[in-house]
């Protein structure tokens, strides 16, 4: 049986027990029962695992677990088929009042109005946004994800089912605007209180699935220019991931111009730059091009 086609039984969840060896996240990826291969669904490496949305990755000696303690730490993880998450927006949409809209921009240290140009929701039993994960096929909202407004507690977690994707806004850019694509939603309502047209990525890297609806999105435009934004990490797993994704996009997407960008090293993402009074012009004059294989 080939490696791509293992049923998921063969891999098991990550852990804050333990945590995966490639980025070092205790959620999303998986790791081999035998400890020898894991699946990073942030770090991207030569061999694509598109069933788990992720890439294979080969453990170092060294750094591998025995089997009993992956058995005693991991979880079993649930393969899905992609799912239609377009009726449970609607309602997270609805319950996404004036009053609960104040909350979340308070919360996030943004202006309220950055919610407009997204469908996002809110969970009032949770205290958490509601985001969807949207590509330009069937189903068009593909999962949910939510992110906690309470400060303490787990930040992020997804819908039962939910396949990861991108945050799109409902608006086209205009004539030759930049499309920023960032590391999560937050920094694309960051990007977009400064005037930016943002798509937020479901991670730091790009999997197959967001890579095609990129593609779909940027091919919609005469002359696409993306600028892929990247995270600062003690570990480097952001700006790892953001090289990544726009070397990928130089791929697949050869008419668009391709540049990325980092905040300053002593701010963390986009959306504490735009807190500390980072403008438009900022961020896009700290960009650079990104040089393409020959």
């Amino acid at each position: 049986m080939n490696e791509r086609t293992i049923p998921t039984y063969r891999y098991a969840r990550v852990t804050r027990q333990l945590p995966c060896v490639i980025c070092g996240h205790d959620h999303w990826c998986l790791i081999s029962r035998t400890g020898d291969r894991a699946v990073c669904c942030r770090i991207a490496s030569a061999e694509p695992a598109p069933h788990y949305d992720g890439w294979y990755h080969e453990i170092a000696v060294r750094d591998r677990q025995l089997p009993a303690t992956i058995k005693r730490c991991t979880r079993v993880p649930h393969a899905h088929a992609v799912m239609d998450f377009s009726d449970a927006l609607v309602v997270y949409e609805r319950a996404f009042t004036p009053a609960a809209r104040h909350h979340a921009a308070d919360t996030l240290g943004l202006k309220v109005e950055v919610f407009g140009p997204y469908r996002i929701g809110y969970h009032a039993e949770s205290d958490a946004l509601a985001l969807p994960a949207m590509q330009l096929d069937d189903p068009a909202i593909c999962g949910i994800r939510f992110r906690s407004l309470k400060p303490t507690g787990r930040k992020w977690w997804t819908a039962p089912g939910s396949t990861g994707c991108l945050l799109l806004p409902t608006r086209a850019p205009r004539d030759g605007e930049p499309v920023l694509l960032t590391e999560g939603p937050s920094d694309a309502l960051a990007a977009t209180q400064v005037g930016l047209h943002a798509l937020a990525r479901w991670s730091c890297a790009l999997d197959q699935r967001q890579l095609n609806s990129v593609d779909a999105y940027l091919k919609q435009l005469p002359d696409p220019v993306v600028v892929v934004v990247g995270d600062n990490d003690e570990r480097g797993t952001g700006q790892r991931g953001a090289d990544g994704a726009a070397a990928a996009i130089c791929c697949q997407v050869p008419s668009a111009r391709v540049q990325r960008v980092n905040p300053p090293s002593h701010i963390k993402d986009l959306r504490e730059w735009v807190k500390a009074g980072a403008t438009a012009q900022d961020v896009l004059a700290s960009a650079k091009e990104v040089a393409r294989g020959v």
